[in-house]
């Protein structure tokens, strides 16, 4: 179904309609899942973590290791799950697991904010602004722990309001990602506590270009759930659908390779906001309904990978917030390529030569293998 056609049946919804053709139930029940939260790259980065604090021998090297293990905590453990959260796809397990991360995190920076005042800068060389990172990070893991809060009482938003305000300073980084992703979780917050206009005028426009991959794409979806939350479905939709026609422009180069799965998230965003309208639409039964079953039912069809068989993968978050601050090297020499480097693509373990397995790497609709190499984005399979 072309997309033009899918904006007509949208504003066909809207309208009273009659004659609606019966649809497929698989629109209700298909979900995204993490099959192994703890997965071995998740459980070694813990471990890294671990080792990197236990082997810092003076107080400088200390606060490195544990600025970069809350940094680690609140990027990489939370990636997947936030990327489900900022696009209403999460479970209960899914903010578990960022408050939890978030928690770990905090309990690094306090051991931070202790350590400051004990570095000797004539024995220990610290990363170029340290202090600074440190601030950045204290305001993710501000927001990020409220994950679990609920926002049906004054103290839930009062909550979301504090943590809110503790990113303004980040969004005005020189840093392209860490601001990108300061306007990407503080438009979440404000929405969170319940200030939806406010977010969607931090927001940049949903068709408007991205400039700072991935959190501006993720910026864009997430502009559309809010119209959703605020009742506008149809308008939500139809950006969305617009949106996914729009990636072959913005998808360039080596992004080239995630353009599929970046559209199929949309795809799911437009199922989450199609599901929620249809719990209203079902209340006043009609066509209508049927219309926008037929609507989501080819949605999830979009949503198999390129054999037509299977889900197939989708655009994830690599990494909640940037990578500031590196763990230190390791006696044994062992790297990790997601915060010792700036690729900002899934973590893989690379020794020090720089040898790796690369993972295998989904092509793009109609387009021959890019030349650019290019690591897959995360994957989220499905129940």
């Amino acid at each position: 179904m072309t997309g033009r056609v899918r904006l007509l049946l949208l504003g066909c919804i809207v309208l009273p309609t009659a004659g609606a053709a019966p649809a497929s139930s698989a629109w209700r029940t298909i979900a995204l899942a993490d099959p192994d939260p703890q997965s071995d790259d998740i459980l070694a980065g813990r471990e890294r973590c671990r080792r990197a604090v236990e082997e810092a021998s003076t107080p400088g090297r200390r606060l490195h290791a544990h600025a970069a293990a809350a940094n680690w905590w609140l990027a990489v453990p939370t990636a997947r799950p936030a990327t489900r959260w900022l696009l209403g796809l999460e479970s209960p397990a899914d903010l578990e697991a960022i408050r939890a991360a978030a928690v770990e995190a905090r309990t690094h920076l306090e051991k931070c904010s202790t350590l400051l005042g004990e570095v000797d800068a004539r024995v220990d060389t610290l990363p170029t602004d340290i202090a600074g990172h440190l601030e950045t990070l204290q305001a993710f893991a501000d927001l990020l722990s409220v994950a679990a809060t609920s926002t049906a009482t004054a103290e839930g938003n009062q909550a979301w309001s504090k943590a809110v305000r503790g990113l303004a300073v980040a969004r005005e980084s020189r840093e392209e990602e860490t601001a990108a992703a300061a306007l990407l979780w503080q438009a979440y917050g404000l929405a969170q506590a319940g200030r939806h206009a406010r977010a969607l005028a931090v927001l940049p426009e949903a068709l408007e270009p991205p400039g700072v991959l991935p959190f501006d794409y993720l910026a864009r979806l997430l502009r559309c759930r809010i119209l959703s939350d605020q009742g506008h479905h149809a308008a939500g939709m139809a950006l969305l659908t617009q949106i996914q026609g729009a990636s072959g422009n913005w998808f360039k180069g080596s992004a080239r390779r995630h353009l599929n799965s970046a559209r199929r998230l949309a795809g799911w965003v437009v199922l989450t906001i199609g599901r929620n309208w249809h719990a209203q639409l079902a209340a006043d039964a009609g066509a209508a309904a049927g219309l926008l079953e037929a609507l989501l039912t080819e949605t999830v069809a979009g949503l198999t990978g390129n054999d037509g068989e299977g889900i197939g993968e989708v655009y994830s978050l690599p990494m909640a917030i940037p990578i500031l601050v590196f763990l230190p090297r390791s006696a044994a020499g062992t790297v990790t390529a997601a915060i010792d480097d700036d690729s900002h693509e899934p973590a893989a373990s690379v020794t020090q030569d720089g040898e790796s397995e690369p993972p295998p790497v989904e092509e793009p609709d109609g387009l021959s293998s890019p030349t650019e190499e290019a690591p897959s984005p995360d994957t989220l399979p499905v129940e």
